[in-house]
């Protein structure tokens, strides 16, 4: 059938009708064209006015943080001409009172004044680490006399003050206070007051003076503090640029997109290019993130830049170094390549029939090797997952916090540990070829390793990766203390896989001690002495049961401690469930110990009790692989067991494979009780090696899951603790409480300056 509509355009012969033709014959392709474009730039546009507003807030904290800075600089610098001109005897009188202090001051902090720090709000000066897991600080009366001795006159700065300091409000303490233990333990303090617990100075018995403030914001006298303070402000102000370069980007991508989408649409179309609707967003202009941009260079280049603009923005643009990585994968080439013969020769040497007889000390040998190789291997096969992060695109630096300009390509990773495979190796050979005393060969590796670690060149190892490693070991030394990241807990989970080394690592301990108290020349016979096989029964497990018991479970503890610490600031539940977890496998681990201390049977209440937990811990432990660490088995899944977002979506199989296998090793305890106990030490060495593989799979889904946690969240960076404490409420939120404590200002202000006048007496 002719449509009339069209009959009647084609035989008007007029261009502007025939394009009229072309509007009306795809009205139906326009309105969906148009609807779909009215939802995605909706979309873009939410979400860049959310994320800009968030920057914004956070600009002004940091502006703040910056300004109080500058004061705490003033502050010290006045403090250091006063101090230096003062007399030798009152400098001595005062660093005396200041010892004093510090001896008192643990003994003040009681559950008392724990309880009234939550009652009295902000009147005191603020404990950082309290939310985190610190201790409370509190002053006493004498703590508060050497305060009130430094105080400053902070009028010389002007505009630069507080404006509460500035109208003398003594009552508002605040907006900002530093304490040398939040800048020496890392905390800091969000823009929200929520997770901060406010610790009073103790009342001054003296005078019965309410525990008020002595005027405004008091700052640390500490240089040190103030230089962490300072690296701290620095490190989050670059940060937070990095955050708005990203940001001004994908305003920039979005806009050009929509852009071309819609010139491309009219030419295909016949429409007039239409830009109204794009040009008339928030995202279009970008004035305020540019805004935003020039004020941290401006900040940065006056605050840690000399005022040097210039220099400022090449260091805040910087961006990673192209490198050339062919010198580092020749090197870890070659490390590899001399370190496989040697395997293979200390293997076959091992073996042979005329070494054992010889060599007393083979199995004592093959056990201290078989301790140093898991820890080594495991190093070496985290550069496997550094290779796949990085292929598949997984943002493993910001998971794990490392700096994405100075951070370690898996080509550079690859030399320490591959270098430090190739001495072990060489070691191994030369024991078992009986070059020199074989005894004496791990200990030459075990001090290399400690020498390259800490040595201060950078052939093997960056600065910077080895201050990274020390600083998440410290504090993985002291979890349950502190806030964990996910950093922590990965590392914790590293050396739960590693039990097998670090309980025989007593036994290396316990071996060459026997040694360390005779003559040098019987250390270096030791392995031909036909007493060496009573110091390896003397130093295994069937007698020795609490220390490898102790350092076995060290890691499990470790992690225990972390999930209960999470759940403390958190009060997620699932904590308590992952701290069930380790605390079965501590319940598993004492029961095999136990089972080998009496011998291996397998008869008796005690292998009974070791097998229900072993079945107990392998479920519970599979289980949260699965669910929490993997997040795989989701219902409506397009794999089945799997979940719907996957990133190594083009090797399925081996999701299936790690599925399989996760589960196996879980179970491989089974060899234990399955298996003749005649070659127990090789079946154990099997395992530990498998569970050390096992971990290493798990990394790969682990960070993938974290990676898909962190686009879920948009979350590109990090927001770095701010070593101030800030109130950003408006003073208006704030007026009845300061109306409740006007009645004690004027005792307070008198009270200023009966101390002011003690501080000039000294």
């Amino acid at each position: 059938m002719e449509d009339p509509v069209s009959h009647r355009f084609e035989n008007s012969g007029s261009p502007t009708s025939f394009h009229s033709y072309r509007i009306i014959s795809n009205l139906p392709n326009i309105h969906k064209f148009s609807d779909m474009y009215d939802a995605e730039l909706a979309k873009v546009e939410t979400f860049y006015t959310e994320k800009a507003r968030k920057m914004h807030e956070r600009t002004k904290l940091l502006r703040k943080h910056l300004d109080e800075l500058e004061i705490h600089r003033e502050m010290l610098h006045e403090l250091s001409v006063n101090w230096t001109t003062q007399s030798r005897y009152k400098r001595l009188r005062a660093s005396v009172l200041r010892g004093l202090s510090s001896l008192i001051q643990p003994l003040s902090n009681t559950k008392q004044e724990r309880g009234s720090s939550r009652e009295l709000g902000k009147n005191g000066i603020l404990a950082f680490e309290a939310w985190r897991g610190g201790e409370l600080r509190t002053y006493s009366a004498l703590d508060s006399h050497i305060g009130n001795c430094c105080l400053i006159d902070v009028s010389h700065l002007g505009a630069r003050a507080p404006e509460y300091w500035r109208r003398g409000n003594y009552d508002h303490f605040g907006p900002c206070s530093v304490t040398e233990n939040a800048v020496k333990k890392g905390s800091g303090s969000d823009s929200s007051w929520e997770n901060t617990v406010v610790s009073p100075k103790a009342l001054d018995d003296s005078s019965g003076i309410p525990n008020l403030p002595l005027g405004g914001t008091r700052y640390s006298q500490d240089p040190y503090v103030y230089r962490q303070a300072r690296r701290r402000l620095r490190e989050a102000v670059i940060e937070h640029y990095r955050c708005l370069e990203a940001l001004d980007n994908y305003r920039i991508l979005n806009l050009t997109a929509f852009r071309q989408l819609l010139n491309k649409y009219a030419r295909i179309a016949g429409m007039p290019n239409i830009k109204e609707n794009v040009e008339r967003c928030t995202f279009a202009s970008g004035i305020l993130v540019s805004t935003m941009l020039k004020e941290m260079e401006h900040l940065f280049a006056t605050r840690f830049g000399q005022e040097d603009r210039k220099k400022a923005i090449k260091y805040l643009r910087a961006k990673p170094i192209p490198k050339s990585y062919h010198i580092s994968t020749w090197r870890f080439g070659l490390w590899l390549g001399l370190a496989l013969p040697a395997i293979a020769g200390g293997s076959y040497l091992a073996f042979q029939e005329h070494t054992r007889r010889s060599l007393l000390s083979w199995n004592i040998l093959l056990h201290i090797y078989a301790t140093f190789v898991i820890p080594l291997l495991l190093a070496l096969l985290i550069g496997v997952n550094i290779l796949a992060w990085t292929r598949m695109r997984i943002n493993y630096a910001l998971i794990l916090e490392l700096n994405s300009r100075s951070k370690l390509d898996y080509r550079e990773y690859f030399e320490l540990p591959s270098f430090l495979l190739c001495m072990l190796a060489y070691a191994f050979l030369f024991s078992f070829a009986q070059l020199g005393p074989p005894t004496l060969w791990p200990l030459i590796w075990l001090a290399l390793t400690f020498l390259v670690m800490l040595s201060p060149f950078h052939s093997f190892m960056s600065g910077s990766a080895r201050w990274w490693t020390f600083k998440h070991m410290a504090e993985l030394a002291t979890s349950g203390m502190r806030n964990v990241e996910f950093v922590d807990s990965w590392l914790g989970d590293q050396l739960c896989s590693l039990g097998y080394s670090i309980s025989g690592f007593f036994f290396m301990g316990c071996f060459y001690g026997h040694f360390a108290g005779t003559a040098f020349q019987k250390l270096l016979s030791s392995a031909y002495d036909p007493g060496v096989q009573e110091v390896w029964s003397t130093c295994s497990i069937q007698h020795n049961l609490v220390w490898c018991y102790i350092l076995g479970a060290h890691p499990f503890v470790l992690r225990f401690m972390q999930s209960l610490r999470q759940y403390r600031s958190s009060k997620d539940t699932s904590h308590l469930v992952n701290a069930g977890k380790y605390m079965m496998s501590m319940i598993n681990y004492f029961t095999y110990c136990y089972w080998r201390y009496q011998g291996n049977p397998y008869t008796g209440r005690v292998y009974i009790a070791y097998c229900l937990t072993a079945v107990v811990n392998s479920i519970y432990a599979c289980a949260w692989d699965f669910l929490k660490d993997w997040s795989v088995c989701k219902p409506h899944a397009r794999y089945p067991f799997l979940r719907q977002e996957l990133i190594y979506a083009p090797y399925i199989s081996c999701y299936y494979f790690a599925l399989i296998s996760n589960l196996c090793i879980r179970f491989s305890w089974l060899v234990f009780v399955l298996l003749d106990d005649a070659y127990f030490d090789l079946y154990a060495f099997i395992v530990a090696l498998l569970e050390m593989l096992r971990r290493i799979q798990w990394n790969f889904y682990r960070l993938e899951n974290g990676h898909l946690h962190n686009v879920d969240r948009y979350y590109i960076s990090r927001e770095l603790p701010l070593p101030y404490a800030c109130d950003t409420r408006s003073g208006m939120e704030n007026g009845k409480e300061g109306l409740s404590t006007q009645s004690r200002l004027k005792q307070r202000v008198d009270c200023l300056k009966k101390n002011r006048g003690y501080a000039s007496e000294l």
